[in-house]
């Protein structure tokens, strides 16, 4: 008996499976209805997931292009040998910082740290700039002469100096210890976001 019974099923399901008639107005309706609620649904989910992942890649590369700047900045300043600071001469306040070296020095790498080995007074001054410079129509840094190529561009940026002592050489003052401000906005262009850093170190 329940094999009949089983048989009876296979043979309906065999000839509904091989019907030609398609499906009724009744099913294609409910197909759309169920399909209307279920596709605005997984376009929401899937439209979140992909800003919330644009969000994040960017912002990550905000950060890393903002350390990176600030570390170049440090490091050049640990490994470059200078006496004095200024604002950079014809510079606006905030776009550039000029580090002079006034005496002959040369840097010295110990087992776990650097130090200036200073030799005396020279004639001629030696300088390096930190500034933010336009290229492009776009704002970037530039240490040393060198601009930093970055996905990022900054700006809105700043450098500033604030002078806690002072020097006097050939008449022009300068400072002789001071607090660097830098002031980092990373910005992208296209997503219209951006990343605000601020440092401030002494010397």
């Amino acid at each position: 008996m329940e094999i009949a019974k089983v048989q009876q099923w296979k043979e309906r399901l065999k000839a509904r499976i091989s019907d030609n008639k398609g499906v009724t107005l009744i099913e294609l309706l409910a197909t759309m209805a169920i399909m209307s609620i279920l596709l605005p649904v997984s376009y929401g989910v899937l439209l979140t997931g992909f800003r919330a992942y644009e969000m994040i890649t960017i912002e990550g590369q905000f950060r890393e292009d903002a350390d990176y700047i600030s570390a170049l900045i440090i490091q050049t300043l640990y490994t470059t040998p200078f006496d004095d600071s200024k604002i950079c001469d014809g510079e606006a306040a905030g776009e550039c910082v000029s580090f002079i070296d006034s005496t002959t020095s040369t840097v010295e790498q110990g087992s776990s740290f650097y130090y200036v080995n200073e030799q005396g007074e020279v004639d001629a001054q030696t300088t390096t700039n930190v500034r933010l410079v336009e290229q492009n129509g776009s704002t970037f840094w530039e240490i040393g002469g060198n601009v930093i190529p970055t996905t990022s561009t900054f700006e809105n940026s700043s450098i500033s100096l604030t002078c806690t002592k002072t020097t006097d050489y050939n008449g022009a003052t300068l400072c002789s210890e001071g607090i660097i401000d830098l002031h980092i906005v990373a910005n992208d262009q296209e997503s219209n976001r951006s990343l605000t850093l601020d440092s401030q170190f002494a010397y």
